[in-house]
Order: structure tokens, then C-alpha cells, then sequence
């Protein structure tokens, strides 16, 4: 999510901001929060993204005819705001690993509207039980639901929304310090789908 093609022309100004205090856990500025065994780092990116080509037009052109052919190329900025947590656990006997994070989209352009985005979210968690001994589980699960721009500058939403879930389960084994085997499997969500609402 966080490149843009090339012919979008983005430049991207960002700050990112540090917060800190959970109950006695000390943190200076800029640093992660450390409660025992448990790290905890959240995160706020704040985004000012001008693209001189929106909806990835090929610009006009004149036909045989002398009509115009193909869609005009437009410019838009936006202001996108990503706030994400991350929490890590290294216990002894569990190792916890949890993230999140969420995406919010606005353009300054009263026509660029269906290119507003507020539902983009991603979230993991890994947990691994048991992780010194001779035989352990590993529980994975990833979630996320994130948009591409497309061409349908008609359509209430210009994106293709891709939404996929993948949850992980494996036995894992310990025969000596250096080495590790995992038996197990994924399952895994994976769907697009293209707006067809018109907001003619």
C-alpha cells in the first residue's frame, strides 16, 4: 500500500509521531513501550500525497473522425492517515505477535470523492506455544482488506478491493538446537472485487 506506480507522479510528505505512556511502563520519546516481556510500539503516519494522474488515465486523443477519443488525465491530493500498533510478547513458554493497522484516505477535489477510502485495515497475530520444547504448535492468522485505484472514474468506489485471510497451523519440531521442522498447512481467502455502482 504504501508505493504508488509510477505514472502517478506521488510525492509524499509524511511525519510520523511517537506516543508513549501505559501504566508503569517507561518509554522515552522515540522508543517502544516495554511492560516485562512485552514490547508495545504504535505508530501514527500522517500523509500529504499529490498524483498527477488519478484514475491512470491514457490521456485524450483525436480520431479519424476529428472526435475526442479516451478519457482526460486529472490531478488530485489527498491526506492519508494510518494509525497501527504493534504488540510482541517473548515469553518462555508463548511468543506472542500481534499487529494492526488502518488506512484512511481523503482528496481535497469535491470530484475525486469516489477515490475517499475508509476501510483499508490490516491485521496479523502469530502465536507459538511451547517454543523450547522438544515439540511446539505455531498458530499464524493474517487478515486484511486493501483497495487499488482503477480507471472506473463512473463507479462510486474507483477501486478494486482485495480481501484475504490466510489462518496457519503447524507442529513444530525440536530433534536439536539448530534445527527445526514444521509439519502443517494454510488456508487461505482470496477475493477482488470491482465497484459497478455509477455515480452517474
Amino acid at each position: 500500500m504504501g508505493s504508488e506506480l509510477a505514472n502517478r507522479g506521488a510525492g509524499v510528505l509524511a511525519l510520523g509521531l511517537s506516543l508513549a505512556g501505559v501504566q508503569d511502563a517507561q518509554a522515552k520519546a522515540g522508543d517502544h513501550i516495554r511492560a516485562g516481556n512485552t514490547t508495545i510500539t504504535p505508530v501514527l503516519g500522517i500523509q500529504t500525497l499529490t498524483r498527477s494522474n488519478v484514475y491512470l488515465a491514457e490521456g485524450t486523443t483525436t480520431g479519424p473522425s476529428g472526435e475526442v477519443v479516451g478519457a482526460p488525465i486529472e490531478r488530485g491530493t489527498a491526506t492519508r492517515v494510518s494509525p497501527g500498533l504493534s504488540i510482541v510478547n517473548n515469553g518462555k513458554n508463548v511468543i506472542l505477535d500481534f499487529g494492526a493497522e488502518y488506512s484512511a484516505i481523503k482528496f481535497f477535489e469535491e470530484s475525486h470523492t469516489n477515490l475517499d477510502r475508509f476501510n483499508d485495515v490490516d491485521l496479523r497475530a502469530g502465536l507459538v506455544l511451547l517454543p523450547e520444547s522438544m515439540v511446539g504448535v505455531k498458530l499464524n492468522e493474517r487478515f486484511h482488506i486493501t483497495g487499488r485505484e482503477s480507471e472506473a472514474d463512473y463507479a462510486t468506489s474507483a477501486y478494486i478491493t482485495h480481501t484475504m485471510n490466510d489462518s496457519g497451523v503447524r507442529i513444530s519440531i525440536h530433534p536439536g538446537s539448530a534445527l527445526e521442522v514444521d509439519l502443517g498447512g494454510n488456508f487461505t481467502y482470496d477475493a477482488y472485487d470491482v465497484s459497478a455502482q455509477s455515480t452517474l
